[in-house]
């Protein structure tokens, strides 16, 4: 892993990053049913390219396929999961 960098966005300097290994996150898709909110898997495989929109300070980021999003991330994945990319 990189020297820590501070989990604030304003200091954080990686927007970007490729996949070390297969993730699957989940989507909430604005509806619930009787068992709580309904979410779809998004699969993403490694290699795939993705924004980071969240930084957190106990050592993961939030992650998301849809490269226009700033923020809202379907999978959180350690800093060693990702090759990160300016």
């Amino acid at each position: 892993m990189d020297e820590w960098v501070p989990h604030k966005r304003e200091v954080w300097p990686w927007s970007f990053g490729r996949l070390k290994r297969n993730v699957v996150g989940e989507r909430y898709l604005g509806v619930w049913d009787k068992n709580g909110p309904v979410y779809e898997p998004v699969p993403m495989p490694q290699g795939t390219l993705v924004r980071i929109v969240m930084v957190s300070r106990f050592g993961d980021i939030g992650i998301t396929p849809i490269l226009d999003d700033r923020v809202g991330h379907v999978a959180r994945i350690s800093f060693d999961d990702i090759e990160r990319e300016r």
